[in-house]
């Protein structure tokens, strides 16, 4: 296996390979030149479609942002990202539709060896050092919004499914929260005395 297929499939790899050493500087200067590019430059479009070649249908990233490869990177439609987006893609990072990222938001993948053995670094014959590393992909499902300084680890799926029971789950019971003290039954309408001191008739 290259090293490259090892990065891909989750395996000890050497990032310092000639082959992923070449597209990290490619996907750098990519970046470097998207971020230094003016939002009114039709050009811009063009370098972030080199950069991420998988970019969903109408995505569009702010800038600054930051890829490792780029090509790693697999969005569905409407995705959009903030200022000082951050993607360490050495493993596929896959987002579903309409999936939006705040401010210095950070998804990484890579992952250092705990084993000691594993962790240390080790020399080529021509005595240049390096270490190994492995990368563990992240999916990210549709219609999911991440807060501002969040960092979105590797090995995570996100559901937007599951997220959504337990984003109902817990408004139901905010809202049983507010309404804890005075349900008052009247002849002509039912009334909640809440917290805030408001009342809601129905």
């Amino acid at each position: 296996m290259t090293e490259k297929e090892k990065m891909l499939a989750g395996r000890l790899y050497d990032p310092s390979a000639p082959e992923l050493s070449k597209r990290r500087e490619t996907a750098h200067a990519l970046c470097l030149k998207y971020n230094s590019t003016a939002e009114t430059d039709s050009s811009r479009a063009e370098i972030l479609r080199e950069l991420l070649p998988h970019l969903g249908k109408r995505g569009y990233i702010q800038g600054p942002a930051f890829f490792d490869y780029g090509e790693n990177f697999v969005t569905g439609e409407n995705f959009y990202a903030n200022f000082n987006f951050t993607a360490l893609d050495c493993a596929e990072i896959k987002i579903g539709d309409n999936v939006f990222f705040g401010p210095n938001c950070s998804v990484v993948t890579p992952v250092h060896p705990l084993d000691p053995n594993e962790r240390r670094i080790r020399f080529k014959p021509d005595g240049t050092p390096y270490d190994l590393e492995y990368a563990k992909p992240i999916t990210i499902g549709e219609f999911f919004s991440v807060k501002p300084k969040r960092l979105v680890k590797r090995w995570l799926f996100l559901n937007c499914f599951f997220l959504n029971v337990l984003l109902i789950f817990w408004r139901l019971l905010l809202f049983q929260l507010l309404c804890f003290v005075g349900l008052s039954l009247r002849p002509s309408r039912l009334q909640f005395h809440t917290l805030l001191g408001y009342e809601l008739g129905y």
